[in-house]
């Protein structure tokens, strides 16, 4: 829940998202009430829990995301919460990836916001895609899920170079 990460020695990892807020948008979220903030933090972290629990197998009583979620995916071999790290100084954990076989594989990143963030989720993707690419996948893709009134929707998103991430 907290999302630290770290290495085997004990040493604290950076995540991408707290890095990604310091340079890009990081005032997008000014005006907005902190009251408006939590709701839809809290809402957004339960339809990301219920969509890995989904993917996991683990059965239940289906939110109308989840079962948009599941429409989508339909029989795909899919990964949630995926830890992805340089092993140096950053970690996160990618939402969704397809695996298309080969070590090839699509990356998503579930977003529950009004309104997307383009910049900042190539960013995002760009980062894991580079981290998986040093774990020796191939990133043959990446798009964001916006998943908004129980519907969802695929963004493909147009990755920076790996020599530009790094």
């Amino acid at each position: 829940e907290n999302h630290i990460y770290t290495l085997q020695n004990g040493e604290v990892l950076s995540g991408i998202t707290c890095v990604l807020n310091k340079f890009i948008s990081p005032t997008k979220y000014d005006n907005v009430p902190a009251e408006v903030l939590e709701r839809a933090k809290l809402r957004g972290s339960a339809i990301h829990a219920d969509i890995a629990c989904f993917i996991e197998g683990f059965g239940g009583a289906y939110t109308p995301e989840v079962k948009a979620f599941a429409e989508w995916a339909g029989s795909s071999e899919l990964y949630s919460e995926c830890l992805v790290s340089d092993g140096i100084c950053y970690a996160s954990a990618i939402d969704v990836v397809r695996h298309l076989g080969d070590k090839q594989v699509h990356l998503y990143d579930i977003k529950t916001t009004s309104v997307v963030d383009e910049e900042y989720c190539r960013w995002q993707l760009s980062i894991y895609a580079y981290f998986m690419h040093i774990s020796g996948f191939d990133v043959v893709g990446a798009s964001v899920l916006h998943i908004k009134d129980d519907t969802i929707k695929e963004l493909p998103v147009v990755l920076v170079s790996c020599d530009s991430v790094k």
